[in-house]
Order: structure tokens, then sequence, then C-alpha cells
């Protein structure tokens, strides 16, 4: 599989697999939350949170609505994908509890 897909997979999965926290979830919430715990450095970091649930989370936007909600352009808010993305990958290398 794609490692874009299969990030993009976690972070939609994340709420469920936090709720269920059966074989295999665990590895998806870990991964996440190591996404999100890296978007913590940046002055933004609130805005880049609340990307990931308006998209992902919750999915009322698209990243064009995402942008226009957080007040970022669309190729702002596009970079900020790809490095969340990366960084659900990274943790899902990492594994769970890493």
């Amino acid at each position: 599989m794609d490692w874009r897909r299969e990030a993009y997979r976690a972070l939609r999965e994340y709420p469920r697999a936090k709720k269920r926290n059966g074989p295999g979830d665990q590895t998806i919430v870990s991964a996440v939350e190591f996404a999100m715990q890296m978007q913590m450095q940046y002055y933004n970091a609130q805005e880049r949170l609340r990307m990931i649930r308006l998209v992902y989370f919750v999915r009322t936007h698209t990243l064009q609505g995402a942008a226009m909600e957080c007040h970022y352009s669309l190729q702002t808010v596009k970079n900020w994908n790809t490095e969340i993305l990366t960084a659900v990958y990274v943790g899902m290398q990492k594994g769970p509890g890493s």
C-alpha cells in the first residue's frame, strides 16, 4: 500500500480506533498522536490541529474549506497536510508505545 494512503486511512480511522482500542488500533492511535505531538513545535500548532480535526476527524471540510476556516492559504494547508501525513507514517513505523 502507498504510504500516503496508509497514513490517510490512519488519520480517518483515528476517532473510531481510539474508542475501540482493539488489535491494530493501538498502532493507529500511537501514530496519529505522535503526528499531533509533532505539530506542537510550530507557532501555529492550534490551527494545524484544527485542520486535522476538520478534515480527518469530523470530516466536515476539504483542505480548501479548512484553509478558509483557519485563515491560511490553500497551499499552506496542503503543505501542513503533507507534513502531517509524513509524521503519521513515521509514527506507524515506530509502532505503539515508542
